[in-house]
């Protein structure tokens, strides 16, 4: 394992703050060209960064800020377009759909907002509850949002009204993941203690479809795009692989597992680790995942990655406060 970690070439961050150009179309993240994945730039931001979300086309950055803040960037040149501190605590979650986006925090509050004309203006604030909102998703229609609060229950809301649809129990203190998937059909959850494994429900009626018994606390949680496979990734440093509520698959991570992300355009899994390491796997054959590379994206925990809606890109939000660019040379 240690022999196949790629260390990033950040020589750049040594002469000064790099901002992201956009110099030419850089070729997809696939399972050839994946052994060349190399540092490209750095969004530069004023705080860390606990969440993010691309916009659907892919040219907007979405970041849920620990400073209380969300902001929003092009991805052309890397600058800033909007600000917000609607919130009055830390930002921890953070969803994008075609005309909105979507954010919640400790604050007890998600704020979905208007970005068609690449500003974060407040269309609504979803209110009213009494711990904190960490973890959300937004139904690919964009109708419902699946969002984990404190209490250990995950609600399913109307994305334009917040009324609660119906809830989700996930047997645990504190919701630790929340998945759609891609088609819509089903919404994966996951919690912290006294919970270890995740629950698959039907994104319909909330009725349960599949307990996936991962052997320690779930902290991530991602589908393919065809929404087949599931990643279940976990604080034990393993990911494991589930198709039809059933294991296929473990890999090792050798380390706490932050966050877990199928490549949108190739069978290319990423899981990201607390030491600052992603690893990026072959999932070809999702029964035999094959590891293709490691790489150092940071100097501390990376707090969420997402690829680029084109496949061409990654993006990683560190705890030491850096927003990093990816692609294959």
């Amino acid at each position: 394992m240690k022999k196949m970690i790629l260390l990033a070439l950040l020589g750049a961050l040594f002469a000064g703050v790099v901002s992201a150009q956009a110099t030419a179309t850089p070729a997809p993240i696939a399972p050839d060209t994946a052994g060349g994945l190399q540092f490209a730039s750095e969004i530069v931001t004023p705080d860390v960064v606990n969440a993010l979300a691309f916009s659907p086309d892919g040219s907007l950055l979405l970041t849920a800020n620990q400073d209380t803040s969300v902001r929003l960037y092009s991805l052309a040149d890397g600058e800033q377009v909007s600000e917000s501190y609607e919130h009055f605590s830390f930002v921890k979650g953070a969803a994008f759909a075609e005309s909105f986006a979507i954010t919640s925090g400790w604050d007890h509050t998600m704020i979905v907002w208007d970005t068609s004309d690449e500003t974060l203006a407040v269309r609504s604030q979803i209110t009213g509850y009494d711990a904190v909102i960490e973890h959300l998703a937004i139904s690919p229609d964009g109708t419902r949002i699946a969002f984990g609060v404190g209490d250990g229950r995950v609600r399913v809301a109307d994305a334009a009204t917040g009324d609660v649809l119906f809830e989700l129990p996930v047997g645990a203190l504190r919701v630790t993941a929340v998945a759609y998937s891609p088609d819509g059909s089903q919404i994966t959850v996951a919690g912290g203690f006294p919970a270890s494994g995740a629950l698959t429900y039907d994104a319909t009626d909330g009725s349960v479809l599949a307990s996936l018994a991962h052997p320690a606390t779930v902290t991530s949680l991602a589908y393919t795009p065809d929404s087949l496979l599931l990643a279940v990734g976990g604080d034990d440093g393993s990911v494991t692989l589930w198709r039809e509520g059933e294991q296929i698959a473990s890999l090792e991570v050798n380390d706490w597992v932050t966050d877990v992300v199928f490549s949108p355009t190739a069978p290319i899994l990423v899981a990201a680790r607390q030491d600052g390491v992603m690893t990026v796997w072959d999932v070809t054959d999702p029964a035999s995942p094959a590891l293709i590379v490691g790489v150092v994206a940071a100097d501390a925990a990376i707090n969420d990655v997402a690829f680029q809606p084109d496949g061409t890109r990654l993006v990683t939000a560190s705890a030491d406060g850096s927003v990093r660019l990816w692609q294959v040379k």
